[in-house]
């Protein structure tokens, strides 16, 4: 009697999984090989040099290895500044760099635009301070897609990272540097090591990610890639 509950559970659980996930997923993919040249079809993706969808795929591929870099690089220095170092308001920080995640992403496209696109205000104010044409200075295409992924993505390796930090144990530190070692030793052998499934699983979120916001805007043409790109990831979330 005591297992029923369970078996229901589970059960209920087996097909909320089925109709909301496996069954679309298997669907979709029995659509797909049933059409007149179902390998065809496939190998377009494939295709990069012919291909507009296997140059959209390239290119979808290029944005997420930059947007992993770059949101790596950005949020695993904010972790190890906002987990290790001690100054005022760290707190107030370690609230407003989680922003991004909170964002719509709607207002993110609006406020990228307004800022950094033609006609923004960073490149208007650039082009008075310098007296020249303020949209050389506007950022768009494939830049402005990189740039956004970057903002919006680090929180990915962020928390992972920061929640891995506060988790170690800083006798392993303390050991190195009384052993001799230097603080970049000690960091490429005790440190990076221990936070290294805290980097695959933010890469792995933040490659997902780019994957499915960057596919429509690279096979866009650049001068509208940006908003696109943006766009679609607001009407996915």
């Amino acid at each position: 009697m005591k297992r029923l509950p369970k078996i229901a559970i589970l059960a209920v659980l087996t097909l909320v999984l089925w109709g909301y996930i496996v069954g679309p997923l298997v669907g979709t993919f029995q659509r797909s090989i049933t059409g007149a040249s179902p390998v065809s079809d496939y190998m377009r993706f494939f295709d990069f040099r012919d291909s507009p969808e296997g140059e959209a795929m390239l290119g979808s591929l290029l944005i997420s290895v930059l947007s992993v870099i770059t949101s790596g690089i950005i949020g695993v220095f904010l972790a190890v500044i906002l987990q290790r170092w001690d100054f005022p308001l760290r707190g107030v920080c370690q609230v407003l760099v989680l922003v991004p995640i909170a964002l719509p992403p709607l207002m993110g496209v609006a406020a990228f635009v307004k800022l950094y696109g033609l006609g923004g205000t960073v490149p208007q104010l650039i082009g008075d301070l310098l007296g020249t044409d303020p949209n050389n200075y506007a950022i768009e295409g494939l830049a402005g897609v990189l740039l956004v992924h970057t903002l919006t993505m680090y929180p990915y390796f962020y928390l992972s990272v920061s929640a891995a930090l506060e988790l170690s144990d800083d006798s392993l530190e303390e050991a190195a540097y009384s052993l001799g070692a230097t603080p970049f030793q000690t960091w490429t052998r005790v440190i990076l090591p221990m936070l290294t499934p805290a980097i695959v699983s933010g890469s792995l979120l933040t490659f997902m990610s780019s994957m499915a916001s960057a596919l429509l805007a690279t096979a866009s043409s650049p001068s509208r890639a940006t908003r696109v790109a943006i766009s679609w990831t607001s009407v996915e979330n």
